[in-house]
């Protein structure tokens, strides 16, 4: 599908029961995607294609070295309105630049981590208020991840991340550049991926029947993690209107199911299940962090966030080094009254010392003085 200038959806509104698709009419509905990854994995590609046009700009040299020289992780966000048959869709695409792409890649996930729990924040908020207006959903309600083909399977620091995230929204694996793989390469690959997987026991997102027939739900399930490949080109004059990638040894198209799970992926965000992933969302992860935050800490109270927590670990280190010091400077207080009663005590045991030769003295001088007395009264 060539790109056009608004971004299509494409939504199939058939799925829905007839008192659900008048409901979701009449109010604007709020979709969120979080592309996480690390970069030249083709996320941005990817997020113009599914949505058949140009959402995300390309990113430039400069703009890429720019941020590398930052060397943080931050949250790039793109809008769009698409409207469709009455019916209208706030579009919000978050890209993680910086992620994964440095030397030292620990606790990378903290900032999405920290990103996701804050939009839950707001929600949660904004329900404790007595008067509610009319609110934004600005959660993410699904996370794709692209993990770049590697023989043994997925990098330790995708694992570790998939674990950590899967806790706080609805997580899909996409496999980058599937056309880099043969077709039994990345059989192989979807398996030892699986095996992966479910040996972390990490948990993912995988539709119900509710939304789709049972056999197409079973086949999006199947098909996970999906392999895609991205492209914003034409393949040749003939082929107009498909996209996809030549090589000298054959092509590569975006929406052929032999060559990926373009398709799948999109019907199963866009077409059958994206109602679903907003349920979910609101219905067991949203859910579980409301329970969450309001058995820890009194209702109307703001969460603490990572820059609240290091400066009460900055206070508390203050407080401290405060307290050592003060220990110390009693400490040394307390030795010097100590060597100063000593040299009293040791003086006055000099001079107790002094009395009691002084007592002894006279008590021989008492003694042969009663002697002599008494000699005197014998004779």
């Amino acid at each position: 599908m060539p790109l056009v200038e608004n971004p299509q959806l494409l939504f199939n509104q058939t799925s829905l029961p007839s008192d659900r698709e008048t409901f979701i009419k009449k109010e604007e509905c709020y979709f969120t995607v979080m592309l996480c990854g690390s970069s030249g994995t083709g996320k941005t590609t990817f997020c113009n294609n599914l949505f058949s046009s140009l959402v995300k700009p390309p990113k430039s040299v400069d703009n890429f070295k720019k941020v590398h020289k930052q060397k943080e992780v931050h949250i790039d966000k793109t809008k769009a309105t698409i409207e469709e048959d009455d019916f209208r869709l706030n579009l919000t695409v978050l890209d993680t630049v910086g992620f994964g792409d440095f030397i030292n890649n620990k606790d990378c996930w903290e900032v999405v981590a920290d990103y996701l729990d804050d939009q839950h924040e707001k929600y949660l908020l904004h329900d404790q208020q007595s008067l509610r207006m009319q609110r934004k959903d600005n959660r993410v309600h699904v996370c794709l991840y692209f993990i770049k083909p590697v023989p043994y399977g997925m990098l330790p620091l995708d694992v570790v991340a998939m674990k950590k995230l899967s806790k706080h929204v609805n997580i899909i694996p996409v496999i980058a550049k599937a056309d880099s793989l043969t077709k039994f390469e990345l059989d192989s690959l979807k398996e030892k991926m699986n095996k992966i997987l479910h040996a972390q026991n990490i948990s993912l997102f995988f539709p119900s029947a509710v939304y789709s027939a049972d056999e197409i739900a079973r086949d999006l399930s199947q098909a996970c993690p999906f392999a895609i490949v991205a492209s914003m080109d034409a393949i040749n004059d003939e082929n107009e209107g498909k996209i996809g990638r030549k090589y000298p040894w054959g092509m590569s198209e975006i929406e052929n199911e032999d060559h990926g799970d373009f398709l799948k992926l999109k019907n199963l965000m866009i077409n059958n299940h994206m109602l679903e992933l907003i349920q979910s969302t609101e219905q067991v992860i949203y859910e579980r962090y409301r329970q969450e935050q309001l058995i820890n800490r009194k209702s109307g109270i703001p969460k603490l966030r990572k820059a609240h927590y290091e400066r009460l670990n900055e206070e508390k280190a203050l407080i401290q080094k405060k307290l050592e010091e003060k220990s110390v400077e009693l400490e040394n207080t307390f030795k010097e009254r100590e060597e100063k009663l000593t040299v009293v005590r040791d003086d006055l045991n000099d001079e107790l010392a002094e009395y009691h030769d002084k007592v002894r003295i006279l008590e021989t001088q008492l003694d042969a003085l009663r002697n002599y007395k008494g000699l005197n009264q014998k004779k």
